[in-house]
């Protein structure tokens, strides 16, 4: 179990100046992936990111940690257009699993955010507390119906998933033009779960959609690289993966932050002759 401290901005990061300009920062947004679940503090992506760049870049850097277990892009473009958008960040990074695809289809996009400072996600089936209420409800609705777990048919729940991507591309884009008008580069990650690259494709192929999608955007698929330098196999993901939950340990962690520091070096770094890919990774 890792604990972890919250600072006064309501992330699970140091206490940094977000006005001090002297010292260059780049910005992480995601779920749990980047909050860094099952790993301490120093272990997350995030912040082996920042030791990789100290490693061949010239500047002073430091990298900001706002992932939040269980958001996804549209709240983390809220959260980039509110309380952190005054930061002149040196770069912005967003990371993407499939998993945002289900949150987003149950949350709605944009529109949850109400004028009144509040939220409000898509309505249930009007039958949910039935399903909520009775094991013969629920066992007729996913065994006779073929429902899925978020209540809905395999024909809604495609359609329901591509209108999701186009949400999460619409969203990503808005923050790319917006990034680009302050001269601030963008970074979109997709990172794979253990089940990916032992299908060594996106269960979801959703993902594949939104990456097309996002054709105009700088990005990253990590799949091809998790799938080809490890050569993966269903017996070594205990490797990189906790068999439990299948969150990243921090050497999983590790090796994202290294794939992501050889991307951003050029965006935002004054670098120097080191070869990042010569760092091991934790």
């Amino acid at each position: 179990m890792y604990t972890r401290k919250i600072n006064t901005e309501g992330f699970a990061e140091r206490q940094i100046n977000l006005a001090d300009t002297s010292v260059k920062k780049i910005l992480t947004l995601g779920d749990s992936f980047t909050e860094g679940i099952g790993a301490t503090a120093d272990s997350t992506w995030p912040r082996q990111l920042e030791q990789y760049l100290h490693a061949s870049a010239t500047d002073t850097l430091l990298v900001y940690n706002a992932g939040i277990a269980g958001r996804d892009p549209i709240y983390e473009y809220h959260l980039l257009r509110g309380k952190l958008w005054s930061t002149p960040w040196a770069a912005v990074v967003f990371c993407i699993n499939h998993t945002d695809i289900a949150e987003c289809l149950i949350r709605g996009g944009m529109q949850r955010f109400k004028a009144n400072g509040t939220v409000e996600f898509t309505n249930p089936p009007r039958w949910e507390p039935l399903y909520a209420a009775s094991h013969l409800v629920r066992f007729i609705v996913i065994n006779v119906c073929r429902y899925s777990w978020m209540l809905l048919s395999e024909a809604e729940t495609k359609q329901k998933e591509r209108q999701a991507v186009q949400q999460i591309a619409a969203t990503l884009h808005r923050a790319h033009a917006a990034l680009q008008a302050r001269h601030i580069p963008l970074l979109v990650v997709l990172q794979p779960m253990h089940y990916d690259l032992i299908n060594e494709a996106f269960i979801n192929s959703e993902m594949d959609t939104l990456a097309s999608a996002l054709a105009n955007v700088p990005l990253l698929n990590l799949l091809p690289y998790y799938r080809d330098s490890l050569h993966y196999t269903e017996q070594n993901y205990k490797d990189i993966y906790w068999p439990a939950d299948g969150h990243f340990n921090p050497t999983g962690y590790g090796l994202m932050a290294q794939k992501i520091s050889r991307q951003l070096l050029p965006l935002c770094c004054t670098h120097s002759a080191t070869a990042i890919a010569h760092r091991p990774h934790k």
